[in-house]
């Protein structure tokens, strides 16, 4: 029988994909039995704060976390507060498409660049701006707005390869964007999105 072995980076790039389903927070109702939906967010991140606080206390290290993760803020929680930031202080036609671009482009940037193919690697940067203008694409940037959704996406790729001491690029990657389209949006209309059209992308 083959054995079976657990690829860390694969577990990481799996996870991201999977934080993509948090843009459903975006179909809930506004508040539950008179409970604003707000308490979802804060009460994650809250969690995930405790559990970091945790981990440094005791020095705790699971799978799935980088070598230099064991004594700085893990790449998970980095995900966790940029997801937040983006659900809570973003309009939904920023949020849902920066989210996806953190889903998506951040692993294909991972496995492109490491998969020990010279001409896959070099081409790495430009494969992730093309899936992040094709993501913007589908939540609603076209025609003229084309031109903000590949400067947003070509942010994104740059702030996936910054290397800023103590913050990482899971957070850089969708919220520099996000703030590059809410400058965007006082000069034009960015694409009104209906949260009920992503039943059909996740």
């Amino acid at each position: 029988m083959a054995e079976v072995t657990f690829n860390e980076s694969h577990f990481r790039r799996a996870n991201h994909t999977v934080g993509a389903a948090s843009i459903l927070y975006l179909w809930l109702p506004e508040s539950f039995w008179g409970v604003p939906k707000l308490v979802i967010p804060a009460l994650s991140i809250t969690i995930m704060t405790l559990g970091e606080i945790v981990r440094f206390k005791y020095g705790i290290v699971f799978k799935g976390l980088r070598s230099h993760e064991g004594s700085q803020i893990s790449s998970f929680y980095w995900y966790a507060l940029a997801v937040v930031l983006l659900l809570v202080l973003f309009p939904v036609e920023i949020a849902a498409p920066c989210i996806f671009l953190l889903a998506f482009v951040d692993p294909l940037a991972g496995e492109t660049r490491n998969s020990g193919r010279p001409l896959l690697a070099a081409s790495s940067p430009f494969l992730c701006f093309l899936l992040g203008i094709l993501i913007f694409a589908i939540f609603g940037y076209s025609g003229k707005l084309l031109v903000i959704a590949a400067t947003a996406s070509a942010i994104g790729v740059a702030a996936e390869r910054l290397h800023i001491p103590k913050v990482d690029d899971d957070l850089l990657l969708p919220i520099l964007p996000a703030l590059y389209l809410v400058m965007a949006s006082w000069y034009v209309s960015l694409p009104a999105f209906d949260p009920m059209l992503i039943g059909g992308l996740i």
